[in-house]
């Protein structure tokens, strides 16, 4: 039986493997790996606006528009920029075309937790409703030591709203004031129901109703 690790602080994180990604938008969302993970880099696209009156600063109002980043692998995944859009198949070879609309993906992966007392466990992470750019790539020339080329794709979170019921489309959850709130990523450890299979679907975000 997996040990409870929810409530564990842990002294670091490390790594990352284990990625796929499944397309927005399609009916079954087929889950496609992603080889050679190297990174992933986040950034808070949390803002405010200082509200001003009477001379003094009265307040604040956040604008959260999620996250954005790179995630970078070590060399080209074909099939994932394919399925991006990225690549096109020609008589000639494949072409790099120009982009005209962002396919979103939901992209998973994992990575390691240490706690003070030694115990290691894996934690399991969805990034929902991830835009996805072309890759910036660098090649050296060969010396004595030899550079290989990273490939870095800008990415951004956008999140998906956490319901009340996951069937139900309107079925939004709310606060106890009324408002809405987005599932930017998921994270799920040792102890979580659902972790041992929480890599095999996309998961919906749901906190119920209270009666």
């Amino acid at each position: 039986m997996d040990k409870n690790f929810k409530d564990k602080k842990a002294i670091a994180g490390h790594g990352i493997e284990g990625a796929k990604f499944a397309l927005r938008g399609a009916s079954p969302k087929v889950l496609k790996p992603v080889l050679y993970s190297k990174a992933i880099g986040l950034n808070s696209l949390l803002q405010k606006q200082d509200l001003y009156a009477d001379n003094r600063n009265i307040g604040s109002v956040p604008s959260d528009m999620g996250y954005d980043g790179t995630y970078t692998t070590t060399a080209q995944d074909r099939a994932f920029e394919t399925a991006l859009g990225f690549l096109l198949e020609t008589e000639k070879g494949l072409v790099t075309p120009d982009l005209t609309v962002y396919k979103k993906i939901d992209l998973y992966y994992e990575y390691k937790e240490l706690l003070e007392e030694g115990d290691d466990y894996t934690v399991k992470v969805w990034l929902l409703n991830v835009e996805v750019g072309k890759p910036s790539v660098q090649q050296s020339t060969d010396a004595n030591n030899i550079t290989t080329g990273d490939y870095v794709y800008p990415i951004k979170i956008m999140g998906d709203y956490i319901m009340s019921e996951e069937n139900e489309p309107e079925a939004f959850y709310r606060d106890d004031n009324g408002n809405k709130k987005k599932a930017l990523f998921i994270r799920s450890l040792p102890g979580v129901e659902g972790y041992k299979d929480f890599e095999k679907s996309v998961p919906v975000p749901v906190i119920p109703d209270e009666e």
